[in-house]
């Protein structure tokens, strides 16, 4: 036993005299032709040692040990050690050299190692070593996101939070409207709640995604306590904010409450832009208000903002559902007449239109011109024309 143990201290002795020695010749700027003439250094490059020379940091160049890690990386068959990513990543950032980090810290993710293992080195790496770890778990997380890999994302946001290295105000926001983005609200609550946890004091931009995210689900009567919470906390609602408030009006069908909202604004400094008058219009035109959706483009030509695609593609879609053809078609003239050209959505409104009147005619004429126009057919186009084909029996056509 005790002869084991001797071999093994000069084994370790061994190891780290080569490691002290690698490290030497990294300090100097032929490092690489130095390290491929010596076969015998550079077949014990192995993780483990590429780890230890890491550690020795006697190279106060971080940019070299990038370099090294990199050049060893791609004469290694194996991958390096989860805490050599770690370590390195966590010394570039405290140099402020945040691309490189976030290329450690892909590389590291697409090692396919568990998120709880990755998280685990990094930790550990974080209790052994200074640096800039706050900047690491923003990288790492975004590395996740990019990913699609939300989970994951979530899961090392909750670890860093719990060591108490919680990433910045920015990242959480940019966080939680990706995740609003992707429809992914479990997890939404998830880091707003670790957030609140965390103390970190929400702003403006923090609780318009709170509001969405109330919206989203149809619970209005939450999103408009979070909006007149707002001020009391210290945080004046923004154009965006009331823009989302306005929405989520609108589709939960409180059209006048989102009217009333929107004449409020003027009185907050705020001006509404053409997306508050075309959520609003939207909003009338589902309601078939059309008598309140012509005083609300008039008043936004005042206001020298000019109907665009939406306002139009909205109206037209409010005559089609009533099965008002003959206003649709109108407005789509009048839509060109003032120079904007309708785009596949406005199509795919006036194609299904058509298809809900039987008329399968138009609905081809309707094909025919936004090809001829330049306008790509797009998925719900063809399902559409599709539909028709089929409801007149004609399957040979849906088929071609």
């Amino acid at each position: 036993l005790s002869r084991l143990k001797s071999a093994s201290l000069c084994t370790s002795a061994s190891h780290d005299a080569e490691a002290v020695e690698i490290a030497s010749i990294l300090s100097k700027n032929d490092w690489e032709r130095l390290l491929e003439t010596s076969s015998e250094l550079k077949s014990k490059l192995n993780p483990d040692m590429v780890h230890s020379v890491l550690l020795q940091n006697s190279v106060h160049d971080p940019e070299r040990l990038f370099s090294f890690f990199n050049w060893a990386s791609h004469r290694s068959p194996n991958p390096q050690n989860l805490d050599s990513f770690s370590f390195l990543a966590a010394t570039l950032c405290n140099s402020k050299m945040f691309r490189k980090a976030t290329i450690v810290l892909d590389s590291m993710v697409r090692t396919r190692r568990p998120v709880q293992a990755i998280l685990g080195s990094i930790i550990r790496c974080w209790k052994g070593y200074e640096g800039n770890y706050v900047g690491v778990f923003e990288i790492l997380i975004g590395c996740y996101k990019k990913m699609g890999s939300w989970n994951d994302a979530v899961y090392v946001f909750l670890g860093a939070k719990e060591v108490g290295v919680l990433p910045g105000l920015v990242c959480c926001n940019n966080f939680l409207g990706d995740l609003l983005k992707v429809n992914k609200l479990d997890l939404f609550w998830k880091v707003f709640n670790g957030m609140i946890d965390a103390k970190l004091v929400p702003d403006v931009y923090t609780f318009t995604s709170v509001i969405n995210a109330h919206c989203r689900v149809g619970d209005i009567e939450k999103a408009k306590r979070v909006f007149m919470d707002m001020e009391e906390k210290g945080c004046s609602p923004g154009l965006v904010t009331y823009n989302v408030m306005i929405g989520g009006l609108c589709k939960a069908g409180a059209v006048d409450e989102a009217l009333k909202l929107k004449n409020s604004m003027s009185r907050k400094g705020f001006n509404p832009d053409a997306y508050t008058y075309n959520t609003v219009i939207d909003g009338f035109c589902r309601h078939n208000r059309f008598q309140e959706v012509k005083l609300m483009m008039e008043e936004m030509r005042c206001a020298g903002l000019n109907p665009n695609h939406f306002t139009y593609t909205a109206l037209i879609d409010g005559f089609m559902k009533r099965g008002s053809m003959t206003e649709a078609f109108q407005v789509k003239d009048e839509m060109v007449a003032c120079g904007i050209k309708p785009n596949v959505f406005t199509y795919n409104v006036l194609i299904r239109g058509a298809s809900k009147a039987g008329d399968l005619e138009k609905g081809k004429a309707l094909f025919d011109e936004m090809v001829l126009t330049g306008i790509g057919p797009d998925d719900q186009t063809f399902s559409l024309m599709i539909e028709s084909y089929c409801l007149q029996g004609n399957f040979l056509k849906a088929y071609e």
